[in-house]
């Protein structure tokens, strides 16, 4: 008999300043719940020191390297809100789960909770560790990585907290167009790529994960604003080349374009989910974010497309009308035509033609 599962894929979830974050999701907790798995980017610590928490600077002793007080803390019991909604797997590398004490608070708040993550650990070797999970009879493994990230004591080493990590080069040359490569003030064409250790040992854990997963899910915080960089393509090809069967990027608080390679959905950018205070405690608007569907059968990807959300006066995510979003679909349109992808809007749902799609 064949066996059909539904994953949901979400944005940045930061509860900072939210208590215990429960109402977020009351808009949306029924979607959540019909999915048999919900994975999504944890962009904040679960760390109960006040000062901390408050994302105020604080006092050195609370931490065992200096350069840690950039970062978002959540009370600890907002991880509840992560059981409430339905979701089973995070990854915790990104640019803000800032502090080895802050670090370590979430582990062991995420393992309490039974939340299997990836990302983040109290050393280099633990924070590349995938996070596994069996759904229903498929053995799923999440695996992430940051590319955004602070260039002292953030990144794990073999001795201390951090965030799992792919580090970036960029470069930038004159313009090569027959006209302004001569004239000085041109604005130069940028080049990114990643750093061929890093990459190496990030194709080498995805193809050894597949070999005891069904479906692998790679995951990365990347980014800067609307444009796919060279670098996030060149991640996201060789992650699925590896072995991955789902990209799953955020970074930027924006939905970006999505691709398909080699029959494997890329979202290059889900934006936000949950995104209220951010850094030094501002208060964020009402950004929209994507919010990833994956249709599996038989322990293979059968369909996937997103819907879009935002955030409502009193904070809780909905999923939104797309008639209303056509400032922000026509861009993201627009470049997946030119990528040649084929799609039809199912009610509230993009849905990708696959069988439009050369594997």
């Amino acid at each position: 008999m064949s066996i059909e599962q539904k994953f949901i894929l979400t944005g940045d979830l930061n509860f900072m300043g939210l208590g215990d974050a429960k109402h977020v999701f009351e808009r949306i907790r029924s979607e959540m719940w019909a999915a048999d798995a919900v994975i999504s980017n944890l962009e904040c610590c679960f760390f109960a020191n006040e000062s901390k928490a408050n994302n105020q600077s604080c006092t050195g002793h609370l931490y065992e390297r200096s350069g840690q007080r950039e970062g978002f803390y959540a009370q600890p019991a907002a991880a509840e809100a992560l059981k409430a909604a339905n979701i089973t797997m995070v990854g915790n590398a990104n640019n803000t789960n800032f502090g080895d004490e802050a670090i370590r608070s979430t582990i062991a708040v995420l393992n309490d909770r039974q939340i299997a993550f990836s990302g983040v650990g109290t050393n280099w070797e633990e924070a590349c560790q995938p996070a596994l999970k069996t759904i229903n009879g498929i053995r799923v493994g999440l695996i992430q990585r940051t590319s955004v990230y602070w260039p002292s004591n953030h990144e794990a080493s073999a001795s201390h907290p951090g965030v799992a990590t792919v580090k970036i080069h960029t470069a930038y040359s004159p313009k090569i167009d027959g006209y302004a490569s001569n004239r000085p003030g041109t604005p130069p064409d940028i080049h990114t790529w990643a750093d061929s250790k890093y990459l190496e040992d990030l194709v080498t854990q995805i193809h050894k994960l597949k070999e005891t997963t069904d479906i692998v899910i790679a995951s990365f915080h990347w980014g800067y604003k609307e444009e796919v960089l060279d670098y996030m393509s060149e991640i996201a090809h060789a992650a699925i080349d590896a072995g991955a069967d789902i990209i799953l990027g955020h970074g930027p608080h924006m939905p970006l374009p999505t691709e398909i390679y080699k029959s494997k959905p890329i979202f290059y950018g889900v934006g936000s989910f949950v995104f209220h205070n951010g850094h030094r405690g501002k208060v964020h608007g009402n950004w929209v974010g994507m919010m990833g569907r994956i249709n599996i059968q038989d322990k293979k990807l059968k369909s996937f497309g997103f819907s879009l959300v935002r955030r409502d006066e009193k904070n809780q995510t909905f999923i939104t009308d797309l008639e209303d979003e056509t400032s922000v679909l026509e861009p993201i349109f627009e470049a997946m035509r030119t990528n040649g992808l084929s799609f039809n809007i199912d009610d509230d749902t993009v849905y990708f033609n696959m069988d439009k799609i050369e594997p």
